[in-house]
């Protein structure tokens, strides 16, 4: 995967190399106050701050590479293309010309790009703190709370509807049933939704939702066929509102968050296939032919890990079943909306020309959304996989990985990991993320992985 080629990869190689490059720094990177970790150092030329443009991609998602030829780093993002060539003071933006603060550069093998132009061509805004030395980058992010999915399952009990968001609830919500017609209105202060209102229920009972922003709140309104009566529960992240209607379609089932929360029904996985179509992803060459493709691999591999779940009664959602492209944050919409328990998204590793020896497979988790879905924790899943992955694929094991920086773990409300299968640009993992046999291996790893966390 192009867009995790050297950051990570570092992390496991700091300790054996020793290059001028990570020499320390006084400069800080955050992002929204959090600090971001650089592979190399950021530093000051001619009064403008130098930053690894991969730091930038990462946490924005956006895809990389780099035409040696050339000397030329592509940068892109939903329908955004950067170009920048290395030394000159112009940036071509979707085919227009743009001037820099200063040029693209090569510093000990690292692009360095100066901050302010690469952050707010992806709409973040810069500023600078002289007294901690610290570049902080803003997403524009508004205070109010994301909803991000409505859920709902039958339990013992009735039906359960779970009104879930982004991030833990600042405000106060109210709850309140109405009659003529029949329904259930959730009023949440500071909280907002900004993706379409298309929800379909399977309970007889449960007709419809509707959502609308208003001034300081958001409301829900639940539309109902019979007046029926309902309890309300939230969970420990303060991030859901759970209400369980005593529909008698279905004896009450622990309510997720509770001490007694692990839910024994079926789960639902989704597997992403990352990249597709127009973004084919890490490309393996050989004497500079393409010779492999990362999104047919991911796909290919997402194929075949599908059954095995199916057949041990996992319900498995697949964000892509053919070469098509989805962006990361409809990859999220996907999971999200189906409030899976776990999300999967599959991947290939690359590196850069000089390190096409390194080899291995690596997963990445995100431990900050382990509270959403307590009975499944994202690193142990991650470890699962990563330890089964390399034993069916006979790879090295290179370990797990905090992926929260990663924008489809980012985006996801279910736990999540990302797996990175071996690297393209690696001539023995190559041959084997190519050979369908070996794909099939790959996936039976995987699948074990998911089962022995999740099953």
């Amino acid at each position: 995967m192009r867009k995790l080629k050297i950051f990570f990869i570092f992390i496991l190689l700091i300790s054996s190399l020793s290059m001028s490059v990570f020499a320390s720094s006084d400069i800080s990177l955050t992002l929204d106050g959090s600090k971001l970790s650089c592979d190399a150092p950021p530093y000051i030329e001619n009064g403008r701050t130098m930053v690894p443009v991969r730091i930038i991609s990462e946490m924005s998602g956006a895809a990389v590479s780099w035409n040696q030829e050339k000397q030329q780093v592509h940068i892109s993002l939903g329908e955004t293309d950067i170009y920048l060539t290395i030394g000159s003071k112009n940036a071509t933006v979707n085919g227009s010309k743009t001037p820099l603060d200063a040029p693209a550069m090569i510093t000990n093998n690292r692009t360095m790009v100066p901050v302010r132009f690469i952050a707010e061509s992806f709409g973040y805004t810069v500023g600078w703190e002289e007294s901690t030395r610290t570049v902080a980058l803003s997403s524009n992010k508004t205070s109010d709370v994301q909803l991000s999915a409505i859920g709902d399952t039958a339990v013992e009990s009735g039906y359960r509807i779970t009104v879930k968001f982004a991030s833990s609830m600042t405000g106060k919500y109210n709850i309140s049933k109405l009659t003529n017609p029949c329904r259930v209105v959730i009023d949440v202060e500071n909280a907002a939704i900004d993706y379409p209102n298309n929800f379909e229920f399977k309970s007889s009972v449960v007709k419809d939702a509707r959502i609308a922003n208003h001034d300081g709140y958001m409301r829900v309104v639940i539309d109902l066929d019979k007046d029926v009566t309902y309890k309300v529960y939230g969970n420990d992240a303060n991030d859901a509102i759970i209400l369980i209607f005593n529909t008698g379609e279905t004896t009450e089932q622990p309510v997720p968050g509770s001490s007694d929360d692990k839910d024994d029904s079926t789960k639902t996985v989704v597997i992403d296939a990352g990249h597709g179509a127009k973004d084919p992803g890490a490309i393996g060459t050989e004497d500079g032919t393409p010779v492999a493709y990362e999104s047919l691999i991911n796909l290919a591999v997402a194929l075949y890990v599908k059954p095995i779940l199916e057949k041990s009664g996992i319900k498995v959602i697949m964000v892509r079943t053919t070469d098509t492209y989805f962006t990361l944050a409809e990859r999220c919409e996907i999971s999200n909306k189906a409030d899976a328990d776990l999300f999967v998204s599959i991947h290939t590793n690359s590196m850069e020309e000089g390190h096409e020896d390194i080899t291995g497979s690596m997963v990445f988790y995100g431990p900050k959304k382990d509270n959403n879905k307590p009975w499944i924790l994202s690193k142990t899943v991650a470890q699962n996989i990563v330890d089964s992955l390399c034993e069916n694929f006979e790879t090295a094991n290179l370990g797990t990985r905090d992926g929260d920086v990663l924008a489809v773990i980012r985006g996801t409300t279910a736990p999540a990991v990302l797996v990175e299968l071996g690297f393209i640009t690696n001539t023995d993992d190559r041959e084997k993320l190519t050979d369908p046999l070996w794909q099939q291996k790959a996936a039976q790893g995987i699948a074990d992985g998911i089962l022995k966390s999740i099953g």
